[in-house]
């Protein structure tokens, strides 16, 4: 009977964990972590209000970029091709967040060790309270990963091939076909975050420059 035969609750649960974390009672919520990482950078770079608010302006590349992501994540209930797709989306955007996250952290904290950016974190910038916890500036990027261990991208990694191993379980279509789905929502992924990089060399190339014509160096 298919009532019977449903799982979909059960991988979604394992889909849901991700979202979950990102603002769970007895964690901050990760835009906030992202917000006190921002405005820490601003401080860094002595920025105004108005140069903040300026730099924060999302382009038209941006803009449409965001817009392709939503769709990768979205599926139709009951079509299990778009469901599978957006598991493989889902999947490729936790595992390439470990590795984004870490060559963050690698660059600012052990590259540049004891300089710059890295030196205003250490020895500048104040943790501040959240939830009555108290978080450094760099705490959204350790949540999430770091050079020299793991975070919730990697649990949330297995969490989501967990979900896409059960639907292969329980699908009525052949394995093949399932993988292959998952992997083109997977290369989907791929391809964004690529957009995404290349966007930003171009407009780092571009030499960014602030109201008094000096170059920010982090």
């Amino acid at each position: 009977m298919i009532e019977e035969a449903d799982r979909g609750m059960e991988i979604a649960a394992h889909v849901l964990s991700a979202a979950a974390d990102e603002g769970a009672n007895d964690t901050p919520v990760h835009r906030a972590l992202a917000q006190l990482t921002l405005k820490t950078v601003g401080n860094y770079a002595n920025l105004s209000d108005n140069e903040r608010n300026h730099i924060a302006q999302i382009p038209d590349w941006l803009d449409t970029l965001v817009k392709d992501v939503v769709v990768g994540y979205e599926g139709t209930p009951g079509n299990v091709k778009t469901l599978v797709k957006a598991m493989g989306f889902h999947l490729a955007s936790e595992m390439l967040g470990d590795r984004e996250y870490s060559l963050i952290d690698e660059v600012i904290r052990y590259d540049n060790r004891g300089n710059g950016f890295d030196r205003y974190l250490r020895e500048t910038a104040k943790p501040v309270k959240i939830h009555g916890h108290s978080y450094t500036p760099w705490s959204w990027i350790l949540i999430h990963s770091r050079y020299d261990g793991t975070g919730v991208e990697v649990e949330h990694s297995e969490y989501a091939l967990t979900a896409l191993n059960l639907a292969v379980r329980f699908g009525t279509e052949s394995e093949q076909q399932l993988v292959a789905w998952a992997m083109e929502g997977y290369g989907h992924f791929v391809q964004l975050q690529q957009r995404l990089f290349q966007e930003i060399a171009r407009e780092c190339l571009a030499e960014p420059q602030t109201a008094n014509n000096q170059l920010v160096r982090f």
